[in-house]
């Protein structure tokens, strides 16, 4: 019997997908900076990556995206609690798992 792996490709969603208030509430699901960071404008996320709130959508230096935990081939959805941020080269890595 053969077996099928399942490829998810990468593909970068428009930042019109998600409102500002959105983005906040995944925003908030990071983990803190060091401790003398501004919470509001600072976060790391799950890989340790050090990510500014203002760098949302860009491919820069502490850039970030929303990452899908299950991605939508492998039967994930937009729902809030599969979303979270990410910074843009781990998000991009994660893919090529």
């Amino acid at each position: 019997p053969s077996q099928w792996i399942t490829v998810c490709l990468y593909t970068p969603l428009p930042d019109s997908l998600y409102t500002k208030e959105e983005l906040r509430q995944i925003w908030e699901k990071a983990r803190p900076p060091p401790s003398n960071w501004d919470m509001a404008e600072w976060r790391m996320d799950a890989f340790h990556a050090l990510m500014k709130w203002s760098k949302y959508g860009r491919r820069a230096e502490y850039g970030w995206e929303v990452d899908r935990i299950v991605p939508l081939c492998k039967g994930g959805d937009n729902a809030m609690d599969n979303l979270r941020p990410m910074h843009w080269m781990n998000h991009g890595a994660k893919h090529e798992w």
